[in-house]
């Protein structure tokens, strides 16, 4: 992660309002997101299934046989700005 700074991206990226109903928020974050992996030598597929997006993020060439396998959801229930 070689001129990367940490502290910078993450801020950016809690910053979007991902609410559950807003699937373009949701999209442009994991698009990010995306950007940063690459950026940070990982191995990064996004798509769409059913309207909802998605990214994988690893550093295997070989997926079925991972050492670390992440699983989140960037979507979360309506507040105020003050929590983004």
């Amino acid at each position: 992660m070689n001129n990367i700074n940490l502290q910078k991206e993450l801020t950016k990226l809690v910053s979007y309002k991902t609410i559950t109903s807003d699937s373009g928020a949701c999209k442009k974050l994991l698009k990010d997101t995306k950007l940063f992996y690459d950026k940070c030598g990982l191995r990064t597929e996004f798509g769409v299934i059913n309207g909802h997006p998605y990214l994988f993020a690893h550093n295997s060439s070989d997926v079925k046989n991972l050492d670390v396998l992440l699983q989140a959801h960037v979507d979360v229930v309506p507040a105020g700005d003050e929590m983004f």
